[in-house]
């Protein structure tokens, strides 16, 4: 595995090239989105789901649940050295299916500021077919007091966390975790989050809450607004604030 990290004096944040994935995401001691030894047995941290979210997909055009981008081998491709702003752009182009026959090239860039961090995913269209495209962030956000009354946008999310359920995003968000700091979540072409922790009979994970920002959800993945279409490029944005 290849880790690579980038900093300022507050930010720090760390990307596994295996899966494109955000390892750790720091502000000072505070850490933001981490990586977690799951319930289930499984490792998780945030990446990004693309071209299909969950099980879209997968017998339609036999990809892979949640996507391949977050398991296969991404490109560093740019970064910068202002110690002041820190920025880094990572790339892979997908494999193509039989079913699904699109040359998509994918960028995640990822930067801060003195009080935030943005992260971009853009999507171009190379050659090919028209295809249907959602991206997804999963992110995995650090929650070590429980998700028990975390509230998105002043709503109590617990009961949807139990249930892998779904909420509404505006472009301004507010994430308030137990005891914990609000967070500014700012997106950019999401329309939807799915929250949801893991889980192994009654007992949930609780040092984490996944709370992930999607294109679209129910029968989005095929309708005409998920179609990209060649030479074009679809792009999406979370910007993450601390008060």
């Amino acid at each position: 595995m290849k880790h690579i990290k980038i900093r300022n004096k507050k930010w720090k944040v760390e990307i596994d090239l295996h899966g494109g994935r955000n390892v750790n995401l720091l502000y000072g001691d505070r850490c933001i989105l981490g990586t977690y030894n799951r319930i289930d047995g499984k490792l998780g941290n945030t990446h990004i789901c693309v071209p299909n979210f969950a099980h879209e997909g997968v017998q339609e055009f036999d990809l892979p649940f949640h996507g391949p981008a977050r398991n296969i081998i991404w490109e560093e491709e740019a970064r910068s050295k202002n110690k002041q702003e820190g920025k880094m752009k990572i790339t892979c182009l997908l494999p193509q299916t039989e079913k699904y026959r699109a040359d998509l090239l994918v960028s995640q860039t990822f930067e801060f500021h003195e009080n935030n961090f943005i992260h971009k995913v853009t999507v171009e269209h190379q050659g090919g077919e028209p295809v249907p495209l959602n991206i997804g962030i999963h992110n995995y956000w650090n929650s070590p007091n429980g998700w028990y009354g975390a509230l998105v946008n002043g709503e109590d999310i617990t009961r949807k966390v139990k249930i892998n359920g779904d909420i509404s995003l505006k472009k301004k968000n507010t994430i308030e975790l137990p005891r914990m700091q609000a967070i500014l979540w700012e997106v950019e072409g999401f329309t939807h989050a799915v929250v949801w922790s893991a889980f192994k009979g009654s007992d949930f994970d609780n040092t984490y809450v996944c709370i992930e920002p999607v294109r679209g959800i129910g029968e989005f993945f095929g309708s005409e607004k998920s179609i990209i279409k060649p030479e074009q490029k679809i792009n999406v944005c979370q910007k993450i604030t601390i008060f």
